[in-house]
């Protein structure tokens, strides 16, 4: 990798109900944009592995956790 590019690994968990690879490339895509204009990087990928899938009655303690480790990575 040349300096001013970047590959990036995210890991996910996502829903049952949704369509696991469309939420993969909507994460690419947005990871990709937002490194690109918040950096000026150049993004040559984005690989996005499922770490897990969780049921419906699941759902909200997904959210609860998403929004701790976002605030989390905010505060650092």
């Amino acid at each position: 990798m040349k300096p001013g590019e970047a590959a990036i690994t995210i890991p996910i968990i996502t829903a049952y109900e949704v369509g696991i690879f469309k939420v993969a490339e909507e994460v690419q895509r947005r990871v990709k944009d937002a490194i690109c204009s918040m950096t000026g990087l150049k993004v040559l990928k984005v690989d996005v592995n499922v770490q897990g899938i969780k049921f419906k009655e699941e759902k909200k303690k997904i959210k609860k956790e998403t929004q701790k480790e976002m605030q989390k990575e905010t505060k650092n």
